[in-house]
């Protein structure tokens, strides 16, 4: 178990807009400059394209909700 983050659109974002998103995105963390920062912060990073994210993105909603309601988890206000 391991953080990870990610970028999010709006939903119904049109899909050529997330592809320019995911490709500036990727060129951006492409750069030495920000690949080595990242290195020494130890973030790996990991490229998806958008149908690969959004897959990962709900087994991990899957996944921890199923923990999450095993466990009676509630949020105190």
């Amino acid at each position: 178990m391991g953080p990870w983050l990610g970028f999010l659109a709006p939903a119904g974002t049109p899909a050529d807009i997330v592809n320019k998103l995911n490709a500036a995105i990727t060129a951006t963390m492409a750069e030495p400059q920000v690949a080595e920062f990242m290195s020494k912060m130890a973030i790996v990073i990991e490229q998806m394209t958008p149908d690969a994210y959004q897959r990962f993105y709900n087994s991990e909603f899957d996944r921890w909700g199923a923990y999450i309601r095993t466990a009676k988890v509630t949020l105190d206000r």
